[in-house]
């Protein structure tokens, strides 16, 4: 398996299969993907999308990586057992939330706060303005604040 036919798998418009979406995360999560073949993928997936399988597929490729991950965020080693297991759980409740949101959202979710890539940066990469991509973000915090709202999380985050 290659990273580079992944990714010109989804140029393409081809669907990753379940193993080629484990592959790409397990290579990021150790660093063995370069940020462009990431960003080229991501941008892949902007233009063309993810079949429900796909998001699926991904969601838990991402969930299920034990080396760290975009989405893995939520870390303090000096937490007493039950905090770290109600961080754990905020953890989890913030990935299911993201996960609601459409692909693109998603996809400039992670450009801004799990790259740390600045508004500018994010429009010219996706091709919207920054007023748009502001939008979108704050909408994306918007869901995600609902969603552990509805699940009663809401105390630990917000």
């Amino acid at each position: 398996m290659d990273i580079k036919n992944i990714i010109n798998k989804k140029r393409n418009k081809q669907e990753l299969t379940d193993e080629e979406i484990r592959y790409f995360i397990q290579k990021y999560a150790k660093g063995e993907v370069l940020e462009a073949q990431a960003g080229a993928l991501l941008s892949y997936i902007y233009l063309n999308g993810l079949t429900d399988r796909e998001i699926l597929n991904l969601s838990l490729a991402m969930a299920n990586s034990d080396n760290d991950s975009p989405f893995d965020f939520v870390k303090d080693t000096k937490a007493m057992p039950d905090e770290a297991a109600e961080i754990t759980e905020m953890g989890r409740m913030i990935k299911e939330a993201i996960a609601t949101l459409p692909q693109k959202d998603r996809t400039i979710v992670e450009y801004r706060f799990y790259r740390n890539m600045q508004v500018k940066e994010i429009a010219r990469q996706v091709g919207l303005s920054s007023s748009r991509i502001t939008r979108i973000v704050q909408a994306a915090l918007n869901t995600v604040r609902e969603y552990l709202e509805a699940h009663d999380q809401h105390d630990f985050w917000f």
